[in-house]
């Protein structure tokens, strides 16, 4: 079940919308969220100002269904200010992070020292998992 909604239409994301679904931000949004077997969060596309406030309600239901939170960036390319101060946020969640290691967003956990106060795995395009797909496409 994808989930579209406009700005401020107030509605947030439920728990049920995230199970082995693809979820879409907000309309004109260009972050594609999903679950992984494990449970872990998959992320596509762009994490910015407009869509951090996405981010942290999912990352708000994930981190309340175990003491541990995945999240799997190999499928983000752009990822500024506002998204790592989401992760931040979560990191007293036993945060670990997957991220291709000759990325952009690779080098922006690194400079903001993401890497030095939680999990980050950097991994090579082999080892990356298949981004959520566009529900567009």
């Amino acid at each position: 079940m994808d989930r579209e909604s406009t700005p401020g239409d107030g509605a947030g994301v439920e728990p049920d919308q995230l199970r082995g679904t693809s979820l879409t931000a907000r309309r004109g949004e260009r972050l594609r969220i999903s679950r992984g077997p494990g449970g872990e969060v998959l992320l596509a596309g762009e994490i910015d100002l407009v869509t951090a406030r996405t981010l942290r309600e999912v990352l708000e239901v994930a981190a309340g269904e175990g003491p541990t939170l995945v999240v799997d960036l190999t499928g983000v390319v752009h990822l500024q200010s506002a998204g790592v101060a989401v992760l931040y946020d979560f990191v007293h969640h036993d945060l670990h992070v997957r991220a291709r290691a000759n990325s952009a967003v690779a080098a922006v956990l690194r400079i903001c020292k993401l890497t030095q106060i939680t999990d980050v795995v950097l991994l090579d395009d082999k080892q990356a998992v298949e981004p959520p797909a566009d529900p567009a496409n």
